[in-house]
């Protein structure tokens, strides 16, 4: 019986000196054994549990092999938890402390995810969102037969989408604001940029109808084609086929006038 306490109390002043090993990890764990406990508490989403064993992990065994996927699973952790800036260091640390460490690739990719996940709506500040964007463009170019790619496409897309569309709404404010060169200017930005996005097409109608409102005829139709061309049976080709008869009209009036 006295044993028993004493062993009981070996123990509990280890607990206390060193500090918990996490939720359901006996304190003499083998490394191995605290980085499964912590991958099955992540693959539950009990992402703090999974953050307190792999911080014991990293204080209890410094210098072990298994700290670069340590970190990185910590790193999953704080991003499960929305904790992105966190979970960003932790896999920066990947990189930089193990450049030739086979986790890299995926280090590489929640990085940018982190900074993806950290942006904001079209409408606010789009620095994090283009900070993402150069990210995941740079691991396109190093990773290009990443089983990440697919991810990859979606995220840029959607980053892409939303930078046009913040472009495309300065060229509506500068077209209410009654500066037609402006929002010329604008929409110019947004096709040549994002000609990828949704919102080429209505920059391209734009551009067609403010060079029609200037009477500049024949530099619009270029324009409107190219949305009847490239976006078939969008509501933006409707506008156009409208404008270009409208065109041919006027041209048909100006020649008989010339009569």
């Amino acid at each position: 019986m006295r044993t028993g306490l004493m062993r009981a109390a070996v123990l509990a002043a280890g607990l206390l000196m060193s500090g918990c090993a996490g939720s359901g990890v006996p304190v003499d764990a083998t490394p191995e054994e605290m980085l499964a406990h912590a991958q099955a508490k992540l693959d539950r989403g009990k992402y703090y549990d999974a953050a307190e064993t792999l911080e014991f992990f990293l204080r209890t065994f410094p210098g072990n092999a298994g700290t670069p996927i340590a970190k990185l699973r910590l790193g999953d952790a704080k991003f499960g938890l929305g904790e992105y800036v966190l979970a960003s260091s932790y896999y920066t640390d990947v990189v930089e402390d193990f450049p030739a460490s086979a986790w890299v690739e995926e280090a590489r990719f929640k990085i940018a995810k982190c900074a993806f996940e950290s942006s904001h709506p079209y409408n606010r500040d789009q620095t994090e969102t283009q900070r993402a964007l150069a990210l995941f463009d740079d691991f396109r170019r190093d990773f290009p037969e990443s089983r990440f790619l697919g991810e990859v496409e979606e995220a840029r897309s959607e980053c892409r989408d939303r930078l046009a569309h913040r472009e495309f709404d300065a060229g509506r404010f500068y077209e209410k604001q009654d500066r037609r060169r402006s929002a010329y200017i604008q929409y110019q930005y947004v096709l040549d940029t994002y000609p990828d996005t949704v919102w080429a097409a209505p920059a391209c109608l734009r551009i067609g109808e403010i060079l029609k409102e200037r009477g500049e005829d024949e530099r619009a139709e270029p324009y409107l084609r190219r949305v009847l061309r490239d976006w078939p049976g969008s509501n933006e080709a409707s506008a156009a086929r409208e404008t270009l008869d409208a065109l041919t009209v006027a041209g048909l009036d100006r020649d008989g006038g010339d009569s």
